[in-house]
């Protein structure tokens, strides 16, 4: 899972820029400078090509992006053009703690 707010952060404006179909294909730098920008502060190579693997296969974060590097146009793409990490659907473990939280905040709001 994400270490931080942060890359929740970056994951949803890489997501937003590989959606994107009025503008090409981003290459790495292109992701790296829209990203950049979004969170008002420079983002490295590094944490770019990390999140772009952690979005491919990382088991507990669990988007399996279908994230494609062209060696042609140096661009990335997603192949499935429908695909979105806003689509995915919320698993059991998750929404039992969503309840968990949303019941301690109604007991906390009554109590005011």
């Amino acid at each position: 899972m994400p270490k931080n707010k942060d890359a929740l952060s970056r994951y949803r404006w890489i997501d937003e820029r590989l959606r994107n179909k009025r503008q090409p294909r981003p290459t790495l730098e292109d992701l790296i400078k829209y990203v950049s920008d979004k969170m008002d502060t420079d983002i490295s190579m590094r944490t770019m090509q990390k999140d772009i693997q952690d979005m491919r296969s990382d088991r507990e974060l669990n988007y399996m992006a279908p994230i494609e590097y062209d060696r042609k146009t140096k661009a990335y793409h997603y192949t499935d053009e429908n695909f979105s990490i806003n689509s995915i659907p919320i698993d059991e473990a998750d929404l039992q703690g969503l309840e968990i939280a949303i019941g301690i905040w109604n007991s906390s709001a009554a109590c005011q």
